[in-house]
């Protein structure tokens, strides 16, 4: 499964995500996981799980995602997924 689809289907399952994300200005590679939640310009929003909500909201750049697995955990949302171009089938 490519990136997308990946973020897609654990949006739909409401599953946590494992994002491998490159910041392109410093070239650094890091591991994350998220609450996915929305899709938007080319950007993938979630929410970070090892920072409080409601903050942790962060915009990652779909090109910048390295690799994305879906984790068979799910969570509970705090806010709508939305269901968008990316989001939705």
């Amino acid at each position: 499964m490519n990136v997308i689809d990946t973020i897609k289907s654990a949006m739909r399952n409401t599953h946590l995500l494992r994002i491998k994300y490159e910041k392109k200005t410093t070239q650094e590679a890091k591991e994350y996981v998220v609450e996915p939640y929305s899709f938007r310009d080319e950007r993938f929003f979630g929410r970070r799980i090892d920072i409080p909500a409601p903050k942790g909201i962060r915009g990652f750049y779909i090109s910048n995602i390295l690799t994305a697995t879906e984790i068979n955990k799910t969570f509970v949302p705090i806010w709508d997924v939305e269901k968008t171009e990316y989001g939705g089938d």
